[in-house]
Order: structure tokens, then C-alpha cells, then sequence
């Protein structure tokens, strides 16, 4: 069954039916969905678009050849559809967990996690949580006076660029 995608009822259908983009992708025998691109704040409304040929896609591929495009869209990037973000309500419109920048933001919580885990885990700290309030704050202290004996030592042995990096020490 072909659809002409730029046709104004499928776009009617799409923003009365939000379902409507998910049987899009099985009528046109699609094995991705489509990739949230943007948000557009003038008319409160999702731009989607096809997540193989669009550059901003994490899923592009520039060689990709798609053999059903003449029903999808006339320009380069294939599928390109706007919906309005009232019948997107799973969808946080402050914070769109499928944009760009909630997985950046997301990558960079892994980072700072993987970082806290090298703390607990090199400066003895993995047990911290079994511990009463006062060996915490103890642990803690030692901690920190290690740091502070690191970057003394650093600096006296005129090595000021090591002052920073407790990983060089504490890996030894």
C-alpha cells in the first residue's frame, strides 16, 4: 500500500492521532521509527524526521539508499513531519527525553557517575554507605588531607602539574 506522506490528510491524521506516526513506519515497511529532531517554540509543535538520512541523526548513514523515498519527501532528508506537542503528552516539552540534549545531558551524568565511582573505589570510599555518621565524616577527612598531602608535595618537589592528578598517586 503506498501513502503520499506529504498529502494534508496524513498530516491531519498525524496531529489528530499520535499512533498515527508509529503504523506510518509499519505501513511503509520501515525498520527504524522516526528521530526527534527539534522542537519548534512558534507553533508548540515536534519536528520529526527520518533517522537514516537526516545528518543530525545518531542512526545517519550517508550512503544509506532508501527505496521507498519517492512516497516520503522530495528533499534530501526523506520523512520530515510536524505534530503538535498537545498529543505528545509522554513527551516532557521542557525537557524531550529523545532530543540531542537530553542524551547529551545523559552522557554526561555516566561521566560523573564513572568519576564518583573512581572515588569510592581508589580512595577506599566503596564501604562508605555501611558506616556510622562519624566514620563517613572521618573517611571523608582522610580523604581530603591525602588530597591536600598530594598537592603539598607536588608543589614542593616543584612539580606544580602534578598537584591535581591524585589518580598518578593513587594508582601506585
Amino acid at each position: 500500500m503506498d501513502i503520499d506522506v506529504n498529502s494534508r490528510t496524513v498530516c491531519s491524521m498525524l496531529n489528530s492521532n499520535p499512533a498515527f506516526l508509529e503504523r506510518m513506519n509499519s505501513v511503509n515497511n520501515r525498520p527504524f521509527s522516526m528521530f526527534l529532531l527539534t522542537k519548534v517554540h512558534a507553533t508548540y509543535e515536534y519536528l520529526w524526521c527520518c533517522p537514516k538520512l537526516h545528518p543530525e541523526s545518531p542512526d545517519y548513514e550517508p550512503n544509506f539508499i532508501c527505496e521507498m523515498k519517492q512516497h516520503c519527501s522530495k528533499g534530501n532528508y526523506g520523512r520530515t513531519y510536524r505534530t503538535n506537542a498537545d498529543n505528545f503528552p509522554q513527551i516532557n516539552w521542557n525537557f524531550p527525553q529523545f532530543s540531542k540534549e537530553a542524551k547529551g545531558f545523559l552522557a554526561l551524568r555516566t561521566t560523573i557517575e564513572r568519576e564518583i565511582s573512581w572515588l569510592k573505589r581508589d580512595l577506599k570510599m566503596e564501604s562508605l554507605w555501611k558506616r556510622g555518621k562519624k566514620n563517613v565524616i572521618a573517611q571523608v577527612a582522610k580523604c581530603l588531607i591525602s588530597m591536600h598531602l598530594v598537592a603539598n608535595v607536588a608543589h614542593k618537589i616543584g612539580c606544580p602539574e602534578y598537584a591535581n592528578r591524585i589518580k598518578t598517586f593513587a594508582k601506585q
